[in-house]
């Protein structure tokens, strides 16, 4: 019989289920790039909310990875700095497009809602070095972008 008390190890299991992350105070966090390492990869910034041509932000002969966060988002925040460091451990092989989507009630997000069905952020999208989706991931799941991209 147990005292009815969780642990942050059951709390984080239970939160990974949902494709997000449980930080707790004691955790480290990723760390983002900074500004000079950035500018040395293939890493853009889309602000704005505005309605979005994929087709027009692919990077020719990477994977394209689409990042979709809001500054309100606290996910967002833990899961950016993580895609940020895929993309500098596989700065040959993967470009990262980072889109704000701002609100809910932005043409970005009704975008994703109609052709996507966003359910939630952080939201991504990749695609091939050819322009082809190879999937999308719901939530702060850095593990299923590096199955979307990893060759089979």
């Amino acid at each position: 019989m147990t005292d009815g008390t969780v642990s942050q190890e059951q709390i984080k299991k239970a939160v990974e289920r949902l494709n997000f992350e449980a930080y707790f105070e004691s955790d480290q966090r990723v760390v983002p790039l900074t500004s000079d390492q950035k500018k040395k990869l293939d890493i853009q910034l889309i602000a704005g909310g505005e309605k979005l041509s994929f087709q027009n932000h692919l990077t020719e002969g990477k994977i394209s990875i689409f990042d979709f966060f809001a500054e309100w988002c606290g996910p967002c925040r833990l899961f950016t700095p993580k895609l940020e460091r895929l993309v500098f451990e596989n700065r040959n092989k993967l470009a990262l497009t980072q889109v704000d989507v701002v609100t809910w009630k932005s043409p970005l997000a009704r975008q994703l809602t109609k052709e996507y069905s966003i359910p939630a952020l952080p939201f991504t999208l990749i695609f091939d070095d050819q322009g082809r989706l190879l999937g999308q991931v719901a939530g702060n799941n850095l593990e299923a972008v590096k199955q979307i991209i990893t060759p089979k």
